[in-house]
């Protein structure tokens, strides 16, 4: 599958960017962190524009987005019940409980930490009625950090796309343990300053 990806990358260019960035968004099996590394090696080996790679992904990132915002905020629990039965179930369950704790920052964190679920949090948004204004600021900067870190990858490892292509997987789960362990860090020298 990567293959084709990158033959139809190569020959369609940002407009294929766009088109993956906005399905993926939206909750279609479409590669879009794949597309968006290879896009990237690409740029590095200078056949394709880098300022038209990053526009093209992040312009459809937050359109599919913001589809996704708008069919929750239409369609209601309906389309939450119709996309459970269609393979999302488990990402809904994901979602809801992400959103609850998190909210806002749930909604940027989605994008790129956590991307699978983010088609389900859009949905979410929609249907518990948060301002679109606000759904568009924290999904719109979550998208900025998706964006430019995968395609930041590609461009930065050039040649080197086949490797990012099986590790990308893990970046995100590396991101999370990370982010856990320097929590986690925290709130220990917070417990150990405390009078016992």
């Amino acid at each position: 599958m990567s293959e084709h990806v990158l033959r139809l990358l190569a020959a369609h260019g940002p407009l294929l960017v766009f088109a993956a960035a906005l399905l993926s968004s939206i909750g279609l099996p479409v590669p879009g962190t794949l597309t968006l590394l290879a896009a990237g090696s690409f740029a590095a080996s200078g056949e394709m524009n880098l300022a038209a790679v990053l526009i093209a992904a992040f312009v459809g990132a937050v359109a599919g987005d913001l589809v996704g915002f708008g069919i929750g905020a239409r369609a209601g629990q309906g389309a939450l019940d119709w996309a459970g039965r269609h393979g999302m179930g488990q990402a809904i369950a994901r979602a809801r409980d992400f959103s609850d704790h998190r909210g806002d920052a749930g909604n940027f964190l989605c994008r790129w930490l956590v991307s699978p679920i983010a088609p389900a949090v859009n949905l979410i948004s929609g249907l518990i009625g948060v301002a679109p204004g606000r759904f568009l600021v924290f999904a719109a900067a979550g998208e900025v950090v998706w964006t430019a870190l995968y395609v930041g990858l590609g461009y930065g490892f050039g040649r080197s796309i086949s490797v990012i292509a099986r590790t990308s997987g893990d970046l995100g789960l590396f991101l999370v343990a990370a982010t856990a362990a320097v929590v986690f860090g925290l709130r220990l020298r917070r417990r150990s300053k405390l009078p016992g």
